[in-house]
């Protein structure tokens, strides 16, 4: 269902943006069925429903374009969903809105709808706020986490820490972005002969950092 969700999402945004059906199309099949969405898919069920931070993409342009009641509860919809499902996406998605929110205040320099501009910015802010009150119970479980020291593994418990050893052997190395994932049809014969050397990482999700999207 995630495959499907993030391919109808990303044309639902594509469409939004550039209003051209071939390209909305092929931009949800490239998001939709890219080596990242396979990889997590296959390891990590939270980190694969990256559908959730396309439909944030989605409402918050959305609720830009008309702040409706409609729109405001897709949007507090879709930041709930990415919130409780990962909350690194929650972290990804803060940047670009940062950005977007950011690009309307300098407008407010340039355009005639300066207004209007710092209406939509007085309004998103209260909608943000009632969003993080729904989901305060959740969002303190999270920042309590984040301070609770245990003897468990710490990828697993103390999410604020990592061993330093995860520098080396988690990070992608320079082959890494121009050589297909192991999973590729074509040249995953090639990843695998490559794989633990000093040019290409060994973990399988590294992989997916290939510019190309066919896995």
């Amino acid at each position: 269902m995630s495959f499907i969700l993030s391919c109808f999402f990303v044309y639902l945004l594509t469409y939004f943006i550039c209003q051209n059906r071939l390209a909305s199309f092929v931009s949800g099949l490239v998001f939709g069925f890219s080596p990242y969405h396979f990889q997590r898919a296959w390891e990590h069920y939270s980190l694969a429903q990256v559908q959730w931070p396309a439909l944030y993409l989605f409402a918050l342009l959305k609720i830009y374009k008309a702040f409706n009641w409609k729109n405001i509860i897709l949007f507090i919809l879709a930041s709930t969903l990415v919130l409780h499902l990962e909350f690194n996406y929650a972290y990804i998605v803060f940047v670009p809105t940062v950005l977007f929110l950011i690009f309307i205040f300098l407008n407010n320099f340039k355009l005639k709808t300066a207004t209007s501009n710092l209406k939509f910015l007085i309004k998103f802010v209260l909608i943000s706020l009632l969003t993080l009150l729904i989901n305060s119970p959740f969002i303190y479980s999270i920042i309590k986490a984040l301070f609770i020291s245990s003897a468990s593994s710490v990828a697993t418990v103390d999410m604020g820490q990592r061993p330093f050893h995860y520098l080396f052997s988690q990070s992608a190395r320079i082959l890494s972005y121009v050589i297909p994932s192991r999973a590729n049809p074509v040249l995953g014969g090639l990843a695998k002969a490559l794989e633990g050397s000093i040019f290409y990482c060994r973990g399988p999700i590294e992989h997916t950092l290939y510019l190309g999207w066919v896995p």
